[in-house]
């Protein structure tokens, strides 16, 4: 954690805090005032009829303002340290909206960096694809968001027929196979850095320890605006590749397969993801899911469709 979050967390509660702490002591002291000043008077009073007070009573006197002075500098202390408390408090605000303006514009430019990648990217139908689709010729290369539905149509035409061979649930890493044979081994130049952005921007929503809720929900709101089906459907199996890290967990947080249309491609990563990632923050908190659906491992051998699609 940085120490601009234990501020945030701590330093409204610090400065507040201090005022009931001054004021209980103030209390205090007035209550043993109370106690003890009628006895001081009386015994002034007794040795003050001869009109004649010695010195001794004249520093009893004397001494009977030292507790009143005592108070009056506490508090004014206290005083000083809420006032202190206070500005570095105004301070940290002045700080956590400087940070606010400048996550804003690094992350509209993120945005356009990843929309230009976008254009760049890059896709050709494979053999056995076009084989069963005699249209998708091997020189009509795709770029941009047509690439992306290429990529999906292509992913989802493999995906399909799993239930017919046998496999009710297809595995993490047969699907992971899937996506590198089908989109990383022909693309990987052009769709990496357009995923690369993607996954800093939200990962600096999710990280960022100055935002709060609804300002990281706004952004990645906004992000997922951004993206097409076609991308989301590409992204998700990107997710579930090794090399991908925590993206997965990334794309769960910012909720990005809330509207994402029914395919094969949705049916086959379903169990792979939290389930709160297909719901909205209404429906269900990522921060605690109903559940997190478990994962049985099985070797991407045992998964009899992908050599029947040719992959």
């Amino acid at each position: 954690m940085h120490e601009s979050y234990y501020m945030r967390r701590f330093l409204p509660w610090a400065s507040f805090a201090v005022v009931p702490v001054g004021l209980i002591w103030l209390v205090i002291w007035m209550f043993g005032l109370w106690q003890t000043w009628p006895g001081q008077l009386a015994a002034i009073s007794a040795q003050a009829k001869d009109l004649k007070p010695s010195l001794a009573v004249l520093g009893q006197v004397g001494d009977s303002y030292g507790a009143l002075n005592a108070a009056v500098g506490g508090l004014a202390f206290l005083g000083v340290l809420v006032t202190i408390l206070l500005q570095l408090f105004s301070a940290h605000d002045q700080n956590v909206q400087k940070h606010e303006e400048q996550f804003e514009s690094r992350f509209f430019q993120l945005l356009e960096l990843g929309r230009s990648l976008r254009s760049e990217v890059q896709f050709t139908h494979g053999g056995a694809f076009q084989k069963a689709h005699p249209a998708a010729s091997a020189h009509d290369k795709r770029t941009g968001f047509a690439a992306f539905q290429a990529m999906h149509e292509e992913l989802a035409w493999h995906l399909k027929d799993w239930k017919a061979h046998g496999d009710p649930q297809v595995d993490r890493r047969a699907l992971g196979t899937t996506y590198r044979s089908i989109v990383h081994d022909h693309s990987e130049t052009t769709i990496s850095p357009y995923f690369r952005i993607l996954y800093t921007i939200l990962r600096r929503i999710d990280e960022d320890d100055l935002l709060s809720k609804p300002k990281k929900h706004a952004y990645s709101n906004l992000v997922r605006s951004q993206i097409t089906s076609a991308e989301l459907s590409v992204a998700s199996l990107n997710g579930l590749v090794a090399e991908s890290a925590n993206f997965s967990s990334y794309l769960e947080k910012a909720r990005m397969f809330k509207y994402m249309p029914q395919s094969a491609v949705k049916s086959a990563i379903r169990r792979h993801y939290w389930f709160a990632a297909f719901l909205g923050r209404d429906e269900c908190s990522i921060e605690n899911p109903p559940h997190k659906e478990k994962k049985s491992p099985r070797p991407a051998s045992s998964a009899p469709w992908l050599e029947h699609a040719g992959v």
